[in-house]
């Protein structure tokens, strides 16, 4: 019935963050705010944090690996708001 889906929803999304969000959150950053500015020479404001949190949020979903692809996504994001 409707309470064993709904249990079973949220058992999924604890073992997705036990399992895969925690452990991949604790690796390094791919990019931070001073990569921000040394390779894009971006100056530091509202859209540090939006490239930052995207970028955190693609590698934690397993959609990036490299900061060659962190790198690409923050290029994109700093070519869409010019």
């Amino acid at each position: 019935g409707q309470k064993e889906e709904f249990d079973k929803c949220l058992f999924n999304i604890y073992k997705f963050f036990m399992d895969h969000y925690l452990p991949r959150q604790k690796e390094p950053a791919l990019l931070n705010g001073n990569d921000l500015t040394k390779i894009f020479n971006l100056k530091q404001s509202p859209l540090y944090k939006i490239i930052l949190d995207t970028i955190e949020e693609a590698r934690v979903l397993n959609k990036i690996d490299t900061q060659t692809e962190a790198e690409a996504i923050a290029h994109r994001m700093i070519d869409e708001h010019k």
